[in-house]
Order: C-alpha cells, then sequence, then structure tokens
C-alpha cells in the first residue's frame, strides 16, 4: 500500500477502479430512488472541492474517509459547511455523519434548530416539565481561547533574562514531541548543530529505556537516527507524561533538568506550559527557525 510521510496509508494516490467498475458504481440509484435534496446536492460539491481524487459524482452514501479524507481535510469541510450553511457545526460532525446523505442530515437538523423549526436534534427540542413546555438552552460552543486566557493568567509578570555559554560547553535543549514526524527532523537537525551539546527528550513511556527505544524506532522509521548520539552521550532520553505536573519526573530529576537545560522547544501537546516556567529553561536564540518567540518559551508550528 502507498504510506504518506506520516507513516499511513496514502488514500489519493491509491488507483481509481476500473472504468466499468466505476460507471456501475456511480450510476446506481439512490436509496429508495429518492432525489437528492439541495442541501446534498451543495455539500456533494463541497466535498468534490476538498477531496483530492473524488469520483464524479459522488455517491451520498460513501465514507468520506474511504475517499482519501483525513483529519486535515475533515477540518477544511467543516469550516467549509459553517461557511455555507451558516450554522455552527461542531468539528467531530463529520465523524460521526462520514456520508453526505447523513451529514446533510445533521446539518437540516442544526438549521431548523436555529430557527426553532420541527426537525431540530432531540437535544435541542421543548420538552413538557408539570404541564408547560421548558425549552432547553443551547450549549454553548467550545472557547479554545480559554485554555490561553488560563495560562497567562497563572505566568509571572516578568522573568530574568537567561544567558547563554559564549564558548566551550554548548547548549543543552529539552525537546518535547521528538517521537512525532516533526520531532525526529528536529531532534537531528538539532544534533548536527555543533553548538548544540546535548538534547533532553522526554517520552511517554513506561521506563526510560522503553522510552529510547520508542525514541530511537520513530527516527529509524523516518531515516534520522544515529547511534552516536546515544554512545556520546549527546541525547539523554526521559520517561514523562507532558499531560502531569513536572512530567511525571520525581523532584531530584526535575530540579537536575531545569538546572541543567538551556533552551526549551516544545514541539509536544497536552503539555501545561506554566510547569516549564522556571527562570532556568527560558528562551532560545533567533538561529532556530519555524518558531514563535515568546518570553518564556518556544511553540514551534508545523
Amino acid at each position: 500500500m502507498p504510506l504518506n510521510p506520516n507513516g499511513k496509508i496514502d488514500k489519493p494516490a491509491l488507483p481509481f477502479p476500473d472504468t466499468a467498475q466505476a460507471v456501475a458504481y456511480t450510476t446506481r440509484p439512490q436509496a429508495g430512488g429518492r432525489v437528492a435534496s439541495p442541501t446534498e446536492e451543495t455539500m456533494r460539491i463541497i466535498w468534490s472541492r476538498i477531496l483530492p481524487s473524488a469520483p464524479s459524482p459522488i455517491p451520498f452514501d460513501e465514507n468520506f474517509f474511504d475517499l482519501g479524507g483525513h483529519s486535515i481535510l475533515a477540518t477544511r469541510l467543516i469550516f467549509e459547511i459553517r461557511k455555507t450553511f451558516v450554522v455552527n457545526a461542531p468539528l467531530g460532525l463529520i465523524f460521526d455523519e462520514p456520508t453526505i446523505a447523513g451529514l446533510s442530515k445533521a446539518i437540516d437538523s442544526l438549521r431548523n434548530a436555529d430557527l426553532g423549526l420541527a426537525g431540530a436534534p432531540d437535544s435541542m427540542k421543548p420538552v413538557a416539565q408539570n404541564d408547560t413546555e421548558v425549552s432547553l438552552a443551547k450549549i454553548p460552543p467550545a472557547n479554545y481561547s480559554q485554555d490561553f486566557e488560563l495560562l497567562r493568567s497563572m505566568l509571572r509578570s516578568s522573568y530574568p533574562q537567561p544567558t547563554f555559554p559564549v564558548t566551550g560547553d554548548g547548549i543543552t535543549v529539552f525537546l518535547t514531541g521528538a517521537t512525532g514526524f516533526l520531532g525526529a527532523f528536529i531532534l537531528r537537525s538539532l544534533l548536527l548543530h555543533e553548538s548544540i551539546k546535548k538534547v533532553i527528550c522526554i517520552v511517554r513511556s513506561t521506563t526510560d529505556a522503553k522510552a529510547t527505544e520508542r525514541l530511537m524506532q520513530s527516527s529509524s522509521d523516518r531515516g534520522v537516527w544515529d547511534e552516536c548520539w546515544i554512545r556520546t552521550g549527546r541525547l539523554e532520553v526521559l520517561c514523562g507524561d507532558l499531560d502531569k505536573e513536572a512530567f511525571g519526573l520525581n523532584p531530584r530529576e526535575w530540579d537536575r533538568i531545569t538546572g541543567e537545560a538551556d533552551v526549551v522547544l516544545h514541539n509536544g501537546a497536552l503539555v501545561s506550559i506554566s510547569t516549564f516556567l522556571s527562570p532556568n529553561l527560558i528562551y532560545v536564540c533567533k538561529r532556530f527557525t519555524g518558531c514563535i518567540h515568546t518570553r518564556d518559551c518556544v511553540l514551534l508550528t508545523s
């Protein structure tokens, strides 16, 4: 099977069925011989613009992900739906209703709910309570910026200016997300840089040895692993969890890392940034590209 750079099946690269099979499939009548609704026809147009190798016409009962869709395209689809139909469609809707028919029905329900018409989802319909109709309030949409505001409120008002070694010792970098596709190449780029003395990686696992094995495997799969990184002591791999306080490290280990590391490159997920706001772990020099520099840490974009 053809694979994309992330190691997943590259569905758009798969050969399309032969002509006879394609014609027989795409010309089959819809269930019950029904006529497509305006929402379904509009949805079919949106799908044809987003999917890279979609058949024409797209069957109303075909799964979005079987036609080459993936999580990034699914996000684009939801934003197109929001813009076209002017509804607050949740991001997970395409995973619940991955066909044109099911998705169109869900969109019609959302539109009817906004207008107070019949056909609204059960959670949005009026319910009887003591013989009195009481309208249930809609669940407000998720406000993802609240996480940022919460983290910002936890920051100190100021942090001391970091200092980097001028000559000799070099810089020690603490790197998160090294097992991912982008992280593997960041790790290699760091260790190829002559001014980087050491890179410390945190990897979710049960032991440090298994964490090292997992990082080795993911880097080898992408063709960037070099055994000398471990042999020369330039790479240290620790078992931890970005979703835990102090990343799941014991206090002694945590104090050692915060005292040793000069730079934090945050390329992982599920991390409480405020955990890492130690005066010893701040900033990164601007020779690293593709970064957003903040006062206290570095967020890599991909």
